[in-house]
């Protein structure tokens, strides 16, 4: 097979470098802990390609060089396999200087980015839980070792257990994982830090998914990964290409229309009311421009207590955690731009006690249902109507707002 090809290629090529890296050394500034890193991934139908610079993958990869870790790379396919693994040796003679060392674990980063980008699907269909099976036993054996687990995926897995192509996609999260503990299904990442890319991004013949159906996906996984014990689970946002996967096998459609996403909390009470929408606009709570940054710290703290003070008030009641942006056009950007700036308001809520599971996290760009039109007959920004678009809302997951969000 071409991917093995091409995989076999780099095996070589890893053995070179580690040749290169034992002669020359690294230095004594190695982190204490080395890191275990398995990517599950590569690229099937329905899934969109990623920029060749995905920031989990390559932020990691260089960890795992630097403190002389593991790596491990696993196909996402109908019938997933481990294609490649290597340890990274440690240096038999001492004393390069740090930059040094860091130029060195960028080498090796390159050439692990380029086995990654030759994995492409081999099988039809997408079996995501039994890749993440297979990164577990990878995982297993690294004691002592910090272990992270990227999974670059859309997450409409199409086969097995997990058929989103059966409904599963309007189930929800804990009767998942009630099913899955019952056939001894869910994976062992104890410990593990699991970071996913591209859960809920599609392309055709794919049908997109609502924003309502992306974040219930999400949902879904992360209950599923926290039930195997994983550490921390974070959905990081990168840019597709808007490109379809070439050449590679069929993966059934998973529909999607008339789904009702079930996201009503089990224990729902008949006196259930929900908390009133917080809309925090940039006079409240201020952005960096084009970046998930407060310009304020300590007055978005104080601005995001009173909203934790709410929540705690409300222990019941789960939110969404929306971001939008000003102007009339929703792309890529603006997208991951509001959707980094819900994760930031999230995280610091979190901070303040609040429970991550009861939030979740949206970025609308200025497609949300409160959008004011906010451009001149020249086409610029208004800006005191721009500023009221630039915000973040906080809004009861069963409140009738909730019914608007796309």
């Amino acid at each position: 097979m071409k991917i093995m090809k091409i995989v076999k290629t780099i095996v070589l090529a890893v053995v070179s470098f580690s040749i290169i890296m034992m002669l020359a050394g690294c230095g004594s500034k190695t982190p204490e802990k080395k890191i275990s890193l398995v990517i599950v991934g590569g690229g099937h139908s329905c899934m969109p390609v990623f920029s060749n610079d995905i920031e989990a993958i390559d932020n990691n990869l260089f960890q795992a060089a630097y403190t002389h870790g593991k790596v491990t790379m696993i196909s996402c396919d109908g019938s997933p396999e481990v294609l490649f693994q290597a340890a990274i040796p440690e240096a038999e003679v001492k004393g390069l200087s740090e930059n040094k060392q860091k130029r060195n674990a960028q080498d090796y980063v390159a050439q692990m980015k380029y086995a990654y980008e030759g994995i492409a699907a081999q099988y039809p269909e997408v079996n995501t839980l039994n890749a993440i099976l297979l990164a577990a036993r990878a995982l297993s054996g690294d004691s002592g070792m910090r272990k992270i687990l990227v999974i670059v995926d859309n997450g409409l897995q199409t086969t097995g257990y997990m058929n989103f192509a059966n409904g599963l996609l309007a189930a929800t999260p804990e009767d998942i994982v009630e099913a899955l503990t019952k056939i001894d299904a869910v994976p062992d990442l104890s410990g593990v830090e699991c970071q996913w890319v591209g859960c809920g991004d599609t392309i055709g013949p794919q049908e997109e998914l609502s924003e309502r159906q992306k974040n219930n996906l999400k949902m879904i996984w992360e209950e599923v990964l926290h039930a195997a014990g994983a550490k921390s689970v974070v959905f990081a946002s990168e840019y597709s290409t808007n490109t379809a996967y070439q050449d590679v096998p069929p993966v059934t459609t998973v529909a999607v229309e008339n789904l009702t996403i079930n996201v009503e909390l089990n224990n729902r009470t008949p006196d259930y009311k929900p908390i009133d929408t917080i809309i925090l606009d940039s006079a409240r709570l201020e952005f960096v421009g084009d970046q998930a940054v407060f310009i304020e710290e300590k007055k978005a703290n104080e601005v995001l207590e009173q909203v934790a003070e709410e929540l705690r008030n409300h222990p019941a009641n789960n939110v969404y955690i929306i971001g939008t942006t000003a102007g009339e056009v929703t792309n890529a950007f603006t997208k991951a731009l509001s959707e980094n700036r819900a994760a930031l308001v999230k995280d610091r809520l979190t901070e303040m006690g609040i429970p991550s599971d009861r939030m979740i996290v949206m970025g609308l760009g200025s497609d949300d249902p409160f959008h004011e039109y906010d451009l001149d007959s020249q086409g610029n920004l208004i800006e005191e109507i721009a500023q009221r678009n630039r915000k973040t809302i906080i809004m009861d997951m069963n409140s009738e707002e909730a019914l608007l969000l796309p």
